[in-house]
């Protein structure tokens, strides 16, 4: 299997309602996009080579969802949802927190990230857990170019690519079992 993989980075999300409407943790993923993440993705549907996909798969978080319908409608290609391209779960165990706490969570989620300490034992899914999780979803696809719209910590997580900004887009070649020459090819 050597099949060519665009991972694109969902746009700007709406954080805003999640402290306005005091959310908790899972229901931080059903914020959608803001304007300024719709247009992102816009952008980012200009790329040319994405014109060579033949099908699109996407996280079901609403970050990316909305993103790859945004990409599904400029491309005309059609869109399917995966869900284990899922965002990291930052807790295991799935505890109940404020949105202050969720904030506290992702700081050291980030801040473990950095000391690269995220393997260690922590609450939160680690680079190989969600390598585990992701990587099977491509086998299932054997088409020579797709595009995937998910997550940084997702993409960080397959790549080894230290950031992928927000309507990022990272090509690579999926060899089977892993993820081959990663580069961001956009913006």
């Amino acid at each position: 299997m050597n099949n060519l993989w665009y991972l694109i980075r969902h746009g700007e999300t709406d954080w805003s309602l999640v402290e306005k409407y005091s959310l908790p943790l899972a229901l931080n993923n059903y914020v959608p996009l803001t304007d300024k993440g719709k247009k992102q993705i816009e952008s980012s549907s200009s790329y040319k080579a994405l014109k060579t996909a033949s099908i699109i798969i996407s996280s079901p978080f609403t970050r990316a969802l909305e993103s790859a319908c945004v990409l599904s409608k400029h491309l005309n290609i059609p869109l399917k949802v995966e869900y284990l391209l899922h965002e990291r779960i930052l807790d295991k165990n799935f505890g109940n927190y404020s949105p202050r706490e969720i904030i506290g969570l992702c700081d050291e989620y980030s801040e473990a990230v950095s000391r690269g300490e995220l393997e260690r034992n922590h609450p939160w899914e680690s680079f190989s857990e969600i390598r585990d999780r992701v990587l099977p979803v491509f086998s299932r696809y054997s088409v020579p170019v797709g595009i995937a719209v998910c997550h940084e910590y997702v993409i960080k997580s397959i790549t080894g690519l230290p950031e992928i900004p927000l309507g990022g887009i990272v090509e690579t070649r999926f060899l089977g079992s892993h993820f081959q020459f990663p580069r961001l090819v956009y913006p």
